[in-house]
């Protein structure tokens, strides 16, 4: 068991132990003057490495290429006339909620409609500074609650050979904690479970993150958005 506290910001948590991923504990979406603002977890760099971690060894590691990595962010509407605002990372975080038009992409979606922010053979070593809908990009909605879900895997899909690629539902900032516990991890006594990591984003500046691991504590300090502290 691990554990860690987070001072001065939320965060954004989530596992990877293979391809199962613990949901965070029940949580509820928060409104605030009329938008819900949502971080997207995962960076490409760091999903790399989880996947790594799983391909084997020796004669058991998959012959898959990891450089490149598919990702998917969904978004479904709960009423009519919800509105996505999207700010990409890479451009710096731009988004004036006062001013909807500073947005980097402006969607609207109906009841029961989803809408696919998509972007194929994003590089993961280095990931680069091209534009992608992935990791660290923030969007904010209004008009209703939405569903959000987040997915990725490697590009690199050929005949014969397996896919890694994980999925996890994604939160609002007004629903996310500053203490958590990881539930499972390659101590929980179940055999298939040979990697564990846990990322952990920040969604502000200057998040201080304390991180205990049995004897081992570490101590980082977070930008918003495009800092990831991974453990392995």
């Amino acid at each position: 068991m691990k554990h860690f506290k987070i001072l001065k910001s939320f965060v954004i948590v989530f596992y990877l132990v293979l391809t199962y991923i613990s949901p965070l504990q029940s949580l509820h979406a928060s409104m605030s003057a009329g938008y819900s603002e949502y971080f997207v977890p995962g960076r490409e760099e760091d999903l790399r490495k989880a996947f790594y971690a799983l391909k084997g060894s020796g004669s058991h590691r998959h012959p898959i290429d990891l450089s490149r990595n598919h990702s998917i962010i969904s978004v479904t509407a709960i009423t009519n006339n919800t509105t996505i605002y999207w700010d990409h990372w890479e451009n710096g975080y731009n988004f004036d909620p006062n001013n909807p038009s500073t947005a980097d992409v402006t969607v609207t979606i109906n009841k029961g409609e989803t809408h696919k922010f998509e972007s194929p053979s994003i590089p993961t070593s280095p990931r680069g500074t091209g534009t992608y809908y992935d990791s660290g990009d923030r969007f904010f909605t209004s008009g209703g609650p939405v569903s959000v879900a987040r997915a990725s895997w490697s590009q690199s899909i050929s005949h014969g050979n397996p896919i890694l690629g994980l999925a996890w539902a994604v939160y609002p900032v007004g629903a996310l904690d500053t203490h958590h516990l990881i539930p499972v991890g390659t101590n929980s006594g179940f055999s298939d479970f040979r990697s564990t990591t846990v990322l952990i984003m920040a969604v502000e500046d200057n998040t201080h993150v304390h991180y205990h691991n049995g004897g081992t504590t570490r101590d980082v300090s977070l930008r918003m958005g495009r800092d990831d502290y991974a453990c392995q």
